[in-house]
């Protein structure tokens, strides 16, 4: 629709004119004490690369779905609008004063240097806010199947792809053709695991290594797979290399996803019984505590009473869960033991990673339809895909159920997996109640008829209380993605376009974007 196009342009010029006024005033500061220098460079370096993303969006908006540019026009007023509000308050902060040549420049008011820094931190917050909840919007351009695409990433007056150099990381995972060479340099040597010490991390099946001669440490995450046949082994292999791939990006904050280094293939057996076992090599990061997993934080007493970090928890692992999509692919694990957390340097917040890429697979590939036997991990699954032989095959909104159980634990703070002394799993938490005091065999036919209701219930009538009722209406919302009511993800007809861009814009919209916005 053309008026969608040119509420974009619109929107970006709007965008433009208060973010080159913004760095113009902060220009004045140059020459101030380093603490306020060190604040303006953060805003040049963070204006330029938005500048550059929305030059990009410019070019390509015809392309894209109209959802998809809905989705960006709303982004774009609202950081239009924040913009204009943080240049008004930095100009309260700066005067005009004439030069030797008659030239007129920017200099800092009289105030207090406290005041001049409440201005800085306060743009610097706004940029970084929008980048971040506009980022998974931006990187979903990506995955648009179009040549012309490719064309304006290489174009432009600055390239997108050196400006923001995960986007060719991204864009693979549209282009990949199964071909050897696209993972050449991600093919590790069994010789890179034996020169690592590793230890087990609690609740978590990944371990962490450490390499003695220069102290670096990495997470080991495997995947196993049965390959009978030739055929079988070749496929599984391109695909953890195309995942390996995708995950050799340099922003592990910015995807919730750690940095891949490559990966070492092991096998055993042979004809029906061989097996494969790739072990994902993931860098951690440097400065950050040793990572625990989510799993090892809520049963442990080190509990969160910050209403404030459960909700950067769920919205980091949200944002994971995004981004595992916008590579393409599904995760199929998702669970507090396969999201590890470790504290950012000097402070007591927690910032999260998801793994455990175990039973991972290309979203377009062809499913097998294998599920589970172990309940603790059939809790996290949607009736449709528990037991061994699921009724459904796996899709996006699958995901989104499993990230919407993740998050109900997360709010009430409550392990819903109670754990005996050897650190095996036992029973259910005793919140689940009626799960409970199943026996063992009458439990999976609990899980398939009546587990997700309890959650359900459980979001109406005791999350609420604990985090407030806008994150309880986003758990439900997953916790019903699948419902044929649900109104924003129930006609599966809807998602059914070839680049997946409309359940990701979808996700985008009525899950990650409601989260960013919460106010604890």
């Amino acid at each position: 629709m053309a008026e969608l196009g040119l509420a974009i342009f619109a929107s970006i010029d709007i965008c433009y004119k208060y973010g080159k006024e913004l760095v113009a005033i902060c220009g004045a500061f140059n020459g101030a004490e380093v603490e306020l220098r060190e604040r303006t460079l953060r805003i040049n370096l963070g204006w330029r690369r938005i500048a550059i993303q929305l030059d990009f969006l410019k070019r390509v908006q015809h392309l894209m779905e109209d959802d998809h540019r809905v989705l960006h026009e709303k982004s774009l007023q609202t950081f239009g609008s924040k913009l204009k509000l943080a240049t008004s308050m930095m100009n309260r902060l700066v005067e005009t004063r004439a030069t030797a040549s008659h030239d007129v420049e920017l200099v800092p008011k009289r105030v207090k240097y406290s005041l001049k820094k409440e201005g800085l931190d306060k743009a610097i917050e706004d940029l970084e806010a929008w980048q971040r909840a506009s980022d998974p919007s931006w990187f979903l351009i990506l995955r648009m199947a179009d040549r012309q695409l490719d064309t304006e990433i290489s174009t432009g007056a600055v390239r997108i792809a050196d400006s923001v150099p995960s986007t060719l990381t991204i864009r693979g995972s549209v282009q990949s053709d199964g071909s050897t060479s696209a993972g050449k340099g991600i093919t590790l040597s069994a010789t890179e695991l034996q020169a690592l010490s590793t230890e087990p991390i609690a609740y978590c099946d990944a371990e962490l290594a450490l390499r003695a001669n220069d102290g670096q440490k990495f997470i080991l995450d495997r995947v196993h797979r049965i390959c009978p046949s030739d055929k079988t082994y070749r496929d599984a292999k391109q695909t953890v290399r195309d995942l390996a791939r995708k995950l050799t990006h340099n922003e592990p904050l910015t995807f919730g996803l750690l940095s891949c280094k490559g990966f070492v293939t092991e096998v055993s057996g042979t004809g029906p019984d061989r097996r494969a076992t790739f072990t994902m090599v993931l860098r951690t990061l440097k400065g950050y505590s040793n990572p625990r997993s989510l799993r090892h934080y809520v049963v442990s007493d080190d509990c969160l009473e910050s209403l404030s970090q459960r909700v950067e928890i769920a919205q980091d692992l949200a944002k994971s869960v995004s981004y595992v999509h916008t590579f393409g692919f599904v995760h199929k694990n998702i669970r507090p033991e396969t999201v590890l957390a470790c504290r950012k340097p000097g402070t007591t917040e927690l910032c999260t990673f998801l793994i455990g890429f175990d039973d991972f697979r290309r979203e377009d590939n062809w499913t097998l339809r294998r599920g589970y036997d172990d309940w603790e991990k059939n809790l996290y699954c949607h009736p449709s895909r528990q037991g061994a032989t699921p009724a459904e095959d796996y899709d996006m909104r699958h995901d989104i159920y499993s990230l919407g159980v993740c998050m109900l634990e997360i709010g009430l703070w409550q392990s819903f997996v109670e754990y005996n002394a050897a650190g095996n799993a036992s029973i259910p938490s005793s919140i689940l109640e009626k799960a409970r005091v199943q026996r063992p065999e009458q439990l999976a036919s609990y899980l398939l008829t009546s587990m997700k209701d309890k959650f359900v219930s459980l979001a109406h009538d005791r999350l609420p209380r604990a985090m407030g009722s806008k994150y309880a209406e986003i758990v439900v919302t997953c916790l019903t993605c699948l419902d044929p009511e649900n109104p924003d993800f129930g006609d599966q007809s809807e998602f059914e376009d070839e680049d997946g861009i409309h359940v990701g814009v979808r996700y985008i919209e009525k899950v990650l974007l409601r989260l960013n916005n919460l106010c604890i």
